[in-house]
């Protein structure tokens, strides 16, 4: 009972962790110029925690890290773990550099920008809802789960995770996590570009957009990290709660949605630049 009250209090936590980090977002037209870096500082952190919730990313590692735990080993832990993470988070920002570059070529042309921005939020809030929808009828599912590369992947981190050995280890990790960021990238890939989109229409410095894409990597892989220290520590296994992924679904869809409809439609709900 006592450890039931304890995931569902470390679930509500990742919730309001985001719903806290929206309060402050500037709501009015017309946002002073200094408030400018503080509110793409909060936007990186909610975007990057709402994206964190990706079924597809978390059943990933859980599934590497309960293949490693029948070893009983904190060192063989630590190395899938913190070899998945660190792949995970180089992939995802390497796809984010490449989408940076795209939109630096496209913001000259500012209504063709808008517009193409505009309809990847728009298609991304439908996209959301519909995971919400059907997260609330089903379960949270991963949209990717049986595809080819996939079970391909899982073959053979099965094959290296028999074998034993850290070598073994870290190398079928780091394959895993570089397959699973590749494959898993379209399915969420509303937030991240509507994120870079928003970076390269502030026209903000490359060391700015460094620190920016690093506060979303980190609010990305925040309950990652937590489910490597608790199976670290305590050599359990730890999931996030389904409601904490289907809040963040209706999160990610509401944001999706009023970003939309500030580049599609005018409509300045909150200070993006």
């Amino acid at each position: 009972m006592k450890k039931i009250l304890q995931n569902k209090i470390i679930n509500i936590g990742f919730v309001f962790f985001s719903l806290l980090f929206l309060l402050p977002i500037p709501v009015v037209a017309g946002v002073v110029d200094q408030m400018s870096g503080y509110s793409l500082h909060v936007l990186s952190v909610v975007l990057g925690s709402v994206d964190g919730f990706n079924v597809c990313s978390l059943g990933a590692l859980v599934l590497i890290i309960s293949l490693v735990l029948v070893f009983k080993s904190r060192k063989l832990i630590l190395i899938a773990g913190m070899s998945f993470i660190l792949t995970t988070v180089i992939v995802y920002g390497i796809l984010i550099a490449i989408w940076h570059q795209i939109f630096f070529y496209i913001t000259p042309y500012q209504s063709i920008f808008e517009l193409f921005l505009g309809s990847v939020a728009l298609i991304g809030g439908l996209y959301f809802t519909k995971v919400f929808i059907d997260s609330i009828r089903f379960g949270p599912t991963c949209g990717t789960q049986g595809s080819t590369a996939i079970n391909w992947a899982v073959r053979k981190i099965e094959q290296k995770f028999k074998k034993g050995g850290y070598w073994a280890i870290f190398t079928g990790a780091v394959l895993f996590a570089s397959v699973v960021a590749i494959v898993e990238f379209p399915c969420s890939a509303a937030l991240p570009l509507t994120f870079v989109g928003i970076l390269a229409d502030a026209n903000i410095s490359i060391t700015l957009f460094a620190l920016y894409t690093g506060i979303y990597l980190l609010a990305y892989m925040l309950i990652e990290i937590l489910v490597f220290l608790v199976a670290f520590f305590t050599k359990k296994l730890w999931i996030a709660s389904p409601k904490a992924i289907i809040v963040s679904s209706a999160l990610a869809a509401i944001i999706l949605f009023i970003i939309a409809a500030q580049y599609l439609f005018g409509f300045v709900i909150i200070s993006l630049h």
